[in-house]
This record gives C-alpha cells, sequence and structure tokens, in this order.
C-alpha cells in the first residue's frame, strides 16, 4: 500500500508563495482554464468533423486518435457537440456562460434544435450542473416516448430462448425501439393489463 499523500502541498514541493491565498482570484484563474479546455474540444470537434466530411467518419476516426491520442468515442463526442452549435453558421447557438459538457448533454440526435435551445437557456437561467441538465434531458426523452416521468426506470437482464429472443426482435423493429425497450414496454403493458 502506498504512504504517498493524494497531493502536495506547496511547502512540499518548495513553491510557498509570499502573498496570502486569494480565493477569489483563484476561482477567476480556474473559470479561465476550464474556458480554454472548452475552447480545445469545440476546435477539435470542428477539426474532427472536416475530416469525417472529407474522409469518412472511420478513415478520420481513425487518423484523429493516431494523431491526438483521444479515445475515438470522446473525438466523436466533440464531433457531434460541435455540429450541433455551429458557431460559424449560428453565432448565437453557444451559451458562453455554460461548459463545453452541458452543450454536449444536449447534443443527441434525440432533441430537436429547438429544444436543446430551450434546455440550454433553463439551464443557463437557472445556474443547473450538468447532472442536473442530464436528469432534464433524460425527463425530455421520456416524455418524447411516452414513458411517464420521474419514475425511474430499473435495469432487468433475463435469459429467453431463441425464439422469444426472435420475436422481441421483431417487436423491437415494429416498435422502432431497442429489443431491450421493447421487451419493458411488452412487460409494462401485460402488468398493467393484470391490475387492471
Amino acid at each position: 500500500m502506498s504512504t504517498q499523500p493524494a497531493y502536495f502541498t506547496e511547502e512540499e514541493l518548495g513553491l510557498e508563495s509570499p502573498e496570502p491565498f486569494d480565493h477569489g482570484e483563484w476561482r477567476r484563474i480556474g473559470k479561465v482554464l476550464s474556458l480554454e479546455n472548452d475552447n480545445s474540444q469545440w476546435n477539435l470537434g470542428f477539426w474532427l468533423d472536416k475530416g469525417v466530411g472529407k474522409l469518412g467518419k472511420p478513415t478520420a476516426l481513425k487518423e484523429a486518435t493516431k494523431i491526438t491520442r483521444y479515445a475515438t468515442t470522446t473525438l466523436w463526442d466533440f464531433a457531434r457537440t460541435a455540429r450541433a452549435f455551429p458557431e460559424y453558421c449560428d453565432p448565437d447557438s453557444r451559451r458562453r456562460e455554460l461548459s463545453w459538457s452541458h452543450h454536449k448533454e444536449v447534443a443527441i440526435a434525440e432533441l430537436s434544435k429547438e429544444k436543446r435551445h430551450e434546455l440550454l437557456d433553463k439551464a443557463e437561467n437557472n445556474g443547473w450542473s450538468i447532472l442536473s441538465l442530464r436528469t432534464q434531458v433524460q425527463d425530455e426523452i421520456k416524455k418524447q416516448k411516452g414513458q411517464p416521468q420521474g419514475e425511474p426506470l430499473q435495469r432487468l437482464q433475463v435469459s429467453v430462448n431463441k425464439a422469444t429472443y426472435d420475436f422481441l426482435g421483431r417487436a423491437a423493429t415494429l416498435l422502432g425501439k431497442k429489443r431491450s425497450e421493447a421487451a419493458g414496454l411488452l412487460l409494462d403493458e401485460l402488468r398493467q393489463q393484470r391490475e387492471s
């Protein structure tokens, strides 16, 4: 077991500063640094999106992963978020007071452009954290799918025979859902029939 501390103090590093700690200044610097990080995410997203347009998604992602050493999922998050908020043709699409991660939460295909802007406006006006915004996005998607809001879904793993598995696949196709979602809808419907 390591006895190394989780962090080093200024004294341990020999960097003790002569002026007293200014909490406000420390917070300001943190905000500036986080915005610099956000800018690199936007810039990498625009860069990758251009490569996808010219090289195709598989080639661009493969090369971008080698160049940047970011995971392909991270790079794809950058690109889809940048594509959802194209500042070059819609300068008001991004909210300066919100982080890139706030924008990433709403940059999904299930949300219309109008709904994205509405959720970002609410996040900005209400000071929502990323987690709060994520919850609102999940509620919106449930609403669009006709699922009850506020009722948390539980995950259930089951084993079924091949015929049932195939049946659920056909049902999913008809419903435009994933197989697991179709199974959940069928089970919910059965429960409701039995309870009424």
